[in-house]
């Protein structure tokens, strides 16, 4: 059959697309709705849209490949030295501190990632936006349009106290039509909605007066051909939104993006966002050309009641102590896999565990050789699921038992994790895990040809700079939003938030776990030649490598020649 997202062919009994990562069917047994909360949406839908940060691996191996003599055997070193000179271009981040989830907002700041002499500038890269179940979106949406309506402001004016700025002479003002495109309507409307205090469905109906939101209805990697057809064909263009894989595309294009200062929005507006998130949107020059409103921090999600059985731990904070290290992880996944004679693994894939890993971990072979090392451990005892991310058995392990974590991000809470916890629902923890780590995100870029610079520089403002409209965007979403001081003040808090979410993780304030996380991440560069590199050396690492066990030089001439095209 076909995959209702992108068209290529997929396998009937496929439940995401290895293509574009759609989900396109419910799980091979029926799932149980939850007891708790009453009414709680039934996840996954078939109509929901997954499009996965990390993306299938470059390739699918159905059979063991022939081994080959490589032409980069002879230059394998120059190459990896190549690789360890290029840091601002195959970097991936380094780990400025654990946090706390007691720390004061200060410390995880803007200002705070710039002077430390014991910072090192290495960088890191992951790509993806969160997602959320259309049934829970649907009913937030109601909800916040119930309230909105009987509350409407009567004039833009009373919602909108942006502060006055100069705005660089070089960029238009006073156009008729303000308009703002992506490749969906997940977050641009709700965000229109509180920067214009109306309802998202006057901003989906075209309604509101003097905008235009642009959705062309795709996936996340379609939409870069979507803009490039919009630039070509003239049309009237004010913002943009760009998801982290090709973000630098734009970034780095002065005639597709306007360096954010000369809408008058500087280091002072964003104080508050966090350093790994702030660095997206910076270009190869230092100048800040995107914002995103919201951060993406990742964290391990694990079986309370398998962990009790297996591991003898009791709570987040305890299983936290366990495998807060690699090595502490991979001990864990040995015990579980012998405890359970080998029926549950601790790690849903190799693909999640290189998530987490090449965050916080400088790119290069000697990096991904330990990581390697770690992954076969597990591989060869049964403490990882050998199944790839986004494969029908991916999230099947969860549902029947057999995986007990799975590394998680916020958008992952209302997709894949959500179909993977349905069988088990309420009898999950969230831990920071062995290290820090984020997946995916969005940032909003403004067109240089904007005829509307002020209020491009409003949106962006509210959405992404000001404290009071980002917590009320993280309570009303919901959204773990990019702004250290609004989710300070929200993040041990659990009746504001999706009770689907938290009823899940057993009432626990996960987005405490979240903000520690999202603390403890510094300064990264995602270009496409990082995302390529890391794709390729993970599929170098699970094929050949685990899956078919050739050594490491050998899985090293396959990584080489991926990179070479």
């Amino acid at each position: 059959m076909k995959c209702f997202k992108c068209g290529n062919e997929i396998d009937n009994d496929a439940r995401f697309c290895l293509h574009c990562g759609a989900q396109v069917a419910q799980p091979t047994q029926p799932v149980q709705q939850p007891s708790q909360p009453a009414q709680a949406p039934v996840y996954p839908d078939n109509n929901q849209y997954i499009d996965p940060y990390a993306g299938a691996p470059m390739s699918q191996f159905n059979a063991e490949p022939a081994k080959k003599k490589s032409p980069w055997k002879a230059i394998a070193a120059i190459t990896a030295a190549l690789v360890l000179l290029g840091g601002a271009g195959v970097g991936v981040g380094y780990m400025l501190f654990h946090g706390d989830s007691d720390d004061s907002p200060s410390t995880v700041s803007k200002t705070a990632k710039a002077d430390s002499e014991d910072e090192e500038e290495t960088e890191k890269a992951s790509r993806t936006r969160k997602h959320k179940s259309e049934d829970e979106e649907d009913e937030t949406k109601s909800r916040r349009e119930t309230t909105e309506a009987e509350t409407e402001p009567e004039t833009e004016a009373e919602t909108n106290s942006v502060p006055s700025v100069n705005i660089d002479s070089s960029l238009r003002t006073g156009g008729d039509t303000f308009t703002v495109a992506s490749w969906n309507a997940d977050d641009v409307p709700a965000l229109i909605a509180q920067w214009k205090g109306v309802s998202e469905s006057k901003v989906t109906s075209g309604t509101v007066s003097g905008i235009n939101f642009v959705n062309f209805g795709v996936g996340g990697g379609q939409a870069s051909e979507k803009y490039d057809a919009w630039f070509n064909s003239g049309e009237d263009l004010d913002v943009y939104f760009c998801e982290a894989d090709w973000a630098y595309k734009y970034i780095n294009d002065d005639s597709k993006t306007v360096a954010l200062s000369k809408l008058g929005l500087n280091d002072s507006d964003f104080a508050n966002s966090w350093a790994y998130v702030d660095s997206i949107g910076t270009d190869v020059f230092g100048e800040r050309k995107g914002a995103s409103w919201q951060s993406c921090p990742g964290a391990f999600a694990y079986r309370t009641d398998l962990a009790e059985q297996y591991l003898g731990v009791h709570s987040p904070s305890e299983m936290q102590s366990l495998i807060s290290t690699w090595d502490g992880f991979v001990a864990a996944g040995v015990d579980v896999a012998s405890a359970s004679g080998g029926s549950v693994a601790l790690a849903d894939s190799v693909g999640g565990m290189w998530q987490a890993y090449s965050c916080s971990n400088f790119f290069s072979t000697s990096s991904a050789k330990t990581f390697a090392d770690y992954a076969k451990t597990l591989w060869d005892c049964g403490g990882v699921q050998q199944c790839g991310q986004w494969t029908p058995e991916w999230t099947a392990h969860g549902y029947d038992g057999e995986t007990m974590g799975y590394f998680v991000t916020t958008w992952a809470f209302g997709g894949y994790f959500a179909d993977a916890s349905s069988n088990s629902y309420g009898n999950w923890g969230l831990c920071e895990g062995p290290e820090p780590f984020f997946w995916g995100g969005t940032w909003m870029v403004v067109n240089p040809n904007t005829d509307n610079a002020e209020e491009a520089r409003d949106f962006i403002y509210t959405s992404c700079c000001s404290e009071d409209y980002m917590e009320s965007y993280a309570l009303s979403k919901p959204e773990f939003v990019n702004n250290s001081v609004a989710m300070y003040n929200i993040k041990d808090q659990t009746s504001n938030f999706d009770s689907f979410v938290i009823n899940n993780f057993g009432g626990q304030a996960i987005y405490s776990t979240l903000y520690t996380t999202a603390s403890g991440l510094g300064i990264y560069e995602n270009t496409p030649d990082v995302v390529s590199e890391r794709s390729a050396m993970l599929d170098a690492i699970t094929e050949y490598y685990l899956r078919y066990g050739y050594s490491w030089d050998e899985a090293l001439d396959y990584y080489y020649d991926a990179i070479s095209w």
